[in-house]
């Protein structure tokens, strides 16, 4: 007979699990998100660290500011990711056909803009300015924003 192990959970963390669980089934029937589940987001962000690394990638949720009203969900991604990763963007009205992208693949950074594809209306900017304001919210990162509840 073969000795069996329990590992035990702590009721805070059960309790997180299931929160974050109801909120997540209550709001996936919906198309459209119009709040943002910093439960979810933080279930993302686990996700994506043992995808990625926890050195690489990071989900956090920015509250709501002057500059962001309804608050924002800030995905950060290191360049030097071994897993090479495309971010892309398609419009509602050819969902088929992504119209920007975002490439990270060994010490290469990319921002494509297929201006073919664009939706009627749809302004694409690349602009260069300071991003100095909102660092990157990853574990070797020692000034790491507030956001998410104090992470």
């Amino acid at each position: 007979m073969t000795a069996r192990r329990f590992c035990r959970i702590r009721p805070g963390v059960f309790a997180v699990v299931i929160v974050a669980f109801v909120a997540g089934w209550a709001t996936a029937g919906t198309q459209f998100a119009t709040n943002i589940n910093s439960g979810l987001v933080q279930a993302f962000n686990s996700v994506g660290q043992n995808l990625f690394g926890e050195a690489v990638f990071s989900a956090v949720a920015v509250p709501p500011n002057p500059v962001l009203p309804q608050g924002a969900v800030q995905l950060d991604f290191a360049v030097d990711s071994k897993v090479p990763t495309q971010i892309g963007v398609f419009s509602p009205t050819d969902p088929c056909r992504r119209f920007a992208q975002l490439e990270v693949q060994g010490d290469t950074l990319t921002i494509a803009v297929d201006y073919q594809a664009l939706p009627e209306g749809f302004v694409a900017e690349i602009v260069e300015k300071s991003l100095a304001a909102s660092p990157p919210a990853v574990n070797r990162c020692i000034s790491s924003p507030t956001v998410d509840g104090g992470r």
